[in-house]
């Protein structure tokens, strides 16, 4: 082992929690401009958003910690990415197509913003993940 991996494991839980910091703190802004929008309703829409985007995120980091094999490194990422893009795009699928109160609060709206940030610290997490347990280089 590396210092190179004892560092990147030491930094990896600091990483995920400033990732989470940083979505909490966004879905709270975003929060505010749903209550200036429709009050209540904002709110707990934004909050059903962040729930979905989480609940993707969630899935896409189990399959990735289930997949481990060195030799499959490439499907880990890609059936991580299964469940982080399919379960907020099957939700606003479902919503725009069934319409009713999370269609006329704009739930699709509160989803794209918290999906993107998401995204985007999953991505990170994911490839230090992959950085520290894969060392580039290395024969597999």
């Amino acid at each position: 082992m590396n210092s190179n991996n004892t560092t990147m494991r030491r930094w990896r839980p600091g990483l995920t929690s400033l990732g989470y910091g940083v979505l909490g703190g966004f879905v709270g802004l975003l929060a505010v401009v749903g209550w200036l929008l429709d009050g209540n309703l904002g709110i707990a829409v934004c909050l059903v958003a962040a729930v979905v985007c989480l609940a993707g995120a969630m899935g896409g980091d189990l399959i990735g910690q289930v997949v481990t094999a060195p030799n499959l490194v490439a499907y880990q990422h890609l059936l991580g990415m299964l469940p982080r893009m399919g379960v907020p795009l099957v939700v606003c699928m479902v919503v725009a197509l069934d319409g009713g109160v999370l269609q006329a609060a704009g739930l699709v709206y509160y989803i794209l913003p918290i999906y993107l940030v998401c995204l985007g610290i999953s991505t990170v997490v994911t490839t230090q993940r992959i950085a520290a347990t894969h060392p580039a280089g290395k024969d597999q």
